[in-house]
């Protein structure tokens, strides 16, 4: 449900970084979050807050909240047009594809 760097299969850093977040820095990209990166228990703004505080804070190259979000959907459509979910979907339906550094799949 996002985009994080991870050291293996089960762990991987969070919170590394003091960042701050404006959600209206994501105005020019709101509705594709809405529609692909949505919150079912919590305000969406919040849920953005966190995964970017959480996990954003943690790219390898700093990212603003807007390049994080942003390039997160931008994989996410590659993901769903290219159907490359299906090539790393485990059998408890897990889905991990790994990245390159530059962000390209593995």
């Amino acid at each position: 449900h996002g985009l994080w760097p991870q050291y293996s299969l089960i762990q991987y850093p969070t919170y590394c970084k003091n960042v701050s977040f404006s959600v209206d820095k994501l105005e020019p990209i709101i509705e594709r979050l809405h529609k692909h990166w949505f919150s079912t228990q919590e305000k969406d703004e919040d849920f953005w807050k966190h995964e970017y505080e959480k996990h954003g804070s943690c790219m390898f190259n700093e990212m603003t909240e807007f390049e994080y979000f942003n390039k997160t959907l931008d994989i996410f459509d590659l993901v769903i047009s290219d159907k490359v979910y299906e090539k790393y979907k485990e059998s408890d339906g897990k889905i991990l594809i790994p990245l390159s550094l530059d962000f390209k799949f593995i």
